[in-house]
């Protein structure tokens, strides 16, 4: 089948060959020149889940603040927990001013250890 590659649109999986998704119609080469923010927070809802992860990663390395929003939907949907933590842990580099309040819920009782304590975390180091 040769080579395949993911749509940046709709994340169905194309011949890295093809410039326009068959699922979508998107024209890749167009996208190719959108900032690296929109494309990280497109990632976010990309089907493979170290995809996201990195994603988050980098979108609080890189201070990008509008995708606050974004990294907490996120995080409240994500059902890999290394994925939400890592949410959760950008939110908490980004917005200091809100991510105390943001990130109160993710320390509930219910919340899967691994992201209580990245919110636990980055609420500690917020209150330093």
């Amino acid at each position: 089948m040769g080579v395949l590659a993911y749509c940046p649109t709709c994340f169905r999986l194309v011949p890295a060959t093809e410039r326009i998704c068959l699922a979508c119609g998107t024209d890749s080469g167009a996208l190719s020149s959108r900032e690296f923010a929109a494309k990280l927070r497109a990632a976010l809802g990309h089907p493979r889940g170290e995809v996201r992860l990195r994603a988050c990663e980098i979108l609080g390395q890189r201070g990008e603040c509008a995708a606050v929003h974004d990294l907490l939907a996120l995080a409240r949907r994500e059902t890999d927990t290394f994925v939400a933590a890592a949410a959760v842990t950008a939110v908490g580099q980004l917005a200091p001013e809100i991510a105390v309040t943001a990130l109160e819920p993710f320390l509930a009782p219910e919340t899967p250890g691994r992201v209580r304590s990245a919110a636990l975390r980055a609420i500690e180091s917020l209150r330093r």
